[in-house]
């Protein structure tokens, strides 16, 4: 089906259709609960039962059974299940079958297209069924040439622990969930091939997937969990509900620039510690990375990142080597400012909302570098969940460079984690405000500057951390960037103490 042919009134028939169908699975999913087992096993709990139980909660409540006031059907009316999807995302379906526009995004997402398959190959093929950040199925081709696919479609099972438990099902799932994104979409069914070095290629998107049999019911399932943590959630986040957490890397170089891996002074673990990198192909234990207790209070997070860098300081105790930060502060090694959040589920509206009101007005601050690391590591909406129950927003680079950087950062994550539901502006939604983000065409990217502020400040939390905000504002717009080849140390008062120089590495370990 091509762009031309498939107007917005087609769009809108597609999507609708595509509803139908998952609203009546929906349906049947609540007045018959069924255990859908790859679903399931996604998160390590039945979620199609929990859905069940969740959307049906109403005739408990109620007590007028099926089709009356309160019951389980209202719980998957069409509004709902609208809000789950995030509106009307479904307009931007058109880029799916748009090949040119297809081909622009997923590059300057970082991501393979077919253009980087070997021609003519016989390949595997996969398709992966993704809900927001979750891939809820994946199938499987046994061949599959460049032009078509062939083979019947298998589904894999779902291990145990998800498909994050599966190096082979974690890679195709993050690029499907990653491409989807990249669309402005929440929903697809992504066709992958695997190009020459086994990196996951996106051969295509389906917005409106109708098929391989059952997965209308497990969209259906997804989507009633998510349905019912919407209608709970409320509209605004109590600031003692969030929790922020950080994992914030710099690395060690000569005076020249030249590398000096973090673990010939640092441990693995702890709130100073070091963590790897690949370096000309070898993977070298080459980052820095500070990771201060959590908190729910930017002026206490911030207090506990300053403890990390001097516990930092004392167990690097050459003061000759220097400590570098921002987005490539060494040839060709990229460092994270990633932010760790809890207290808010994570979602693709959440994660539109950090990389409007975060990722975007940060970039303005960043060094030329930048342009190098965001379709490697600094894509849109790169999050991970974690073990805390929360996610780790990875999208940053490493904002180290003064105190008021840091202060205003962690202070404008509480404030969007807290208010994200009265952030409404989404610039990055246009093609071309993506690839300015992806050229750091700052120029460009700062015509979304006052909205941007004009939202922050009327939020709620505002009042509460302006002192921490107000001077990033100005920083922002200054027109101030930060020098990703500086000596970080000096603007946050650290000194390089030679005392600790006869320390022990192994007690250090200890910690």
């Amino acid at each position: 089906m091509s762009r031309r042919t498939l107007g917005r009134q087609k769009l809108k028939e597609a999507h609708l259709e595509w509803l139908a169908s998952v609203r009546q699975h929906a349906l049947a999913l609540v007045m018959q609960p069924l255990r859908v087992g790859s679903t399931a096993r996604l998160h390590g709990k039945a979620v199609g039962r929990e859905a069940g139980q969740a959307a049906g909660s109403g005739d408990r409540q109620g007590g007028e059974g099926p089709g009356g006031p309160g019951s389980a059907g209202d719980a998957v009316d069409l509004a709902t299940i609208e809000a789950a999807l995030g509106g009307d995302r479904w307009r931007y379906a058109a880029r799916a079958y748009d090949a040119r526009r297809f081909r622009s995004l997923m590059k300057w997402n970082g991501l393979l297209t077919d253009d980087d398959l070997e021609r003519d190959a016989l390949i595997p093929e996969y398709a992966v069924a993704v809900w927001q950040q979750d891939a809820i199925a994946v199938y499987h081709r046994p061949v599959a040439a460049v032009g078509g696919p062939l083979g019947t479609a298998h589904e894999l099972p779902l291990p145990e622990g998800g498909w994050e438990a599966d190096r082979r099902l974690r890679r195709l799932a993050r690029t499907a969930v990653r491409a989807v994104y990249a669309l402005g979409l929440d929903v697809g069914l992504v066709r992958l091939a695997l190009s020459p070095r086994g990196r996951p290629a996106v051969r295509g998107v389906d917005p409106f997937p109708a098929s391989p049999a059952g997965l209308a019911g497990k969209y259906a399932a997804a989507l009633l969990t998510q349905g019912a943590a919407a209608i709970a959630a409320p509209r605004r986040v109590s600031t003692n509900v969030v929790v922020l957490g950080l994992d914030v890397e710099f690395v060690l170089t000569t005076p020249r620039g030249e590398l000096v891996p973090a673990d010939r002074f640092l441990p693995r673990s702890g709130p100073a510690g070091h963590d790897a990198a690949v370096v000309e192909g070898r993977v070298v234990q080459a980052l820095a990375e500070l990771r201060p207790a959590p908190s729910g209070e930017p002026r206490e997070l911030l207090a506990n990142l300053q403890r990390a860098m001097r516990l930092a300081a004392a167990r690097i105790p050459e003061p000759a080597l220097e400590w570098r930060a921002g987005s490539s502060p060494a040839a060709g090694v990229f460092t994270g400012g990633h932010i760790h959040l809890s207290g808010v589920p994570l979602t693709n509206e959440l994660l539109r909302t950090l990389d409007n009101y975060l990722a975007l007005p940060l970039s303005l601050l960043e060094d030329a570098p930048a342009r190098a690391r965001r379709p490697a590591f600094g894509w849109l909406g790169n999050a991970r969940r974690k073990a805390h129950g929360g996610f780790e927003y990875r999208t940053p680079a490493s904002w180290l460079a003064t105190p008021e950087v840091a202060r205003g950062v962690i202070a404008l994550a509480k404030l969007i984690a807290s208010d994200h539901a009265l952030l409404r502006e989404r610039p990055l939604d246009a093609p071309e405000m993506q690839l300015a983000y992806y050229q750091a065409d700052k120029a460009k990217l700062r015509q979304a500057l006052p909205a941007w502020r004009r939202d922050i400040v009327r939020c709620p939390a505002y009042r509460r951390y302006e002192s921490e905000l107000e001077p990033f504002i100005e920083l922002l717009e200054s027109g101030w960037s930060w020098d990703e080849v500086a000596d970080i140390r000096p603007a946050w008062g650290i000194v390089a103490s030679l005392s600790q120089a006869n320390l022990p590495h192994a007690s250090l370990a200890a910690d």
